[in-house]
């Protein structure tokens, strides 16, 4: 069934564009969710929100998410010089 949904085409609404495009400069989720409001200013931040997560959801539908591990960041201490 899954290939089934993955080939169905998907409408857009045509507002929600900036939040289209922000998905490229995004790297997690969490980010895109925090962003969507300020994309789209005219819209509740709830809503905008709901969006946000409904687009993503449609993009994994088709498989265009790759899910990764979140990284630690290292400090200083443990940062090794290239060499």
């Amino acid at each position: 069934m899954a290939h089934r949904l993955a080939a169905v085409p998907a409408r857009i609404d045509p507002e929600l564009a900036p939040l289209v495009a922000a998905m490229h400069r995004c790297s997690s989720v969490a980010d895109l969710v925090a962003l969507a409001p300020s994309l789209v200013p005219d819209a509740p931040a709830e809503e905008c929100r709901r969006a946000a997560l409904g687009l993503v959801r449609v993009a994994a539908t088709k498989g265009f998410v790759a899910l990764h591990p979140r990284r630690r960041a290292l400090s200083f201490d443990e940062a090794r010089p290239c060499v």
